[in-house]
């Protein structure tokens, strides 16, 4: 009974959201005054899933997940093992961690950010757009 409406009862969408809006504390200045628009609908069925949706995707996601990983990874795993082997560190006390988690501005810093010869880093070593920087 709790999923049959009421037959006198007004479809007011901008009442549904501030009643959505009470619970979650969430708003997006675009959803003002516009719950009835689809791009509206749109976004808010992203964000708030149904939670039988939801609960499809938890139990199928350990099924999927290795059909995915064989057949779209296996084709870039050179390059993930080509990447472990150039920018793993040893860390005494540690162990082994990937050298970019070390903040290297020498080895990995981007000229462009640094004065001249700051940095021994060739290209392919250097973060991109400063991240190591900032």
């Amino acid at each position: 009974r709790a999923l049959i409406p009421d037959a006198n009862q007004v479809f007011c969408p901008d009442v549904l959201m501030k009643e959505v809006l009470q619970h979650t504390h969430y708003q997006p200045d675009s959803w003002m005054n516009a719950a009835h628009l689809p791009h509206v609908r749109q976004q808010f069925s992203q964000m708030f899933v149904f939670k039988g949706v939801y609960l499809a995707e938890e139990l199928l996601s350990p099924l999927l997940t290795p059909f995915i990983l064989y057949f779209n990874i296996r084709l870039k795993a050179l390059d993930f093992v080509d990447f472990l082997r150039n920018y793993t560190v040893h860390v005494v006390g540690v162990g082994d961690v990937c050298s970019f988690s070390q903040m290297d501005i020498k080895r990995h810093g981007n000229p462009d950010w640094m004065s001249f010869g700051m940095t021994s880093g060739t290209q392919g070593e250097q973060a991109n757009h400063g991240k190591t920087e900032l």
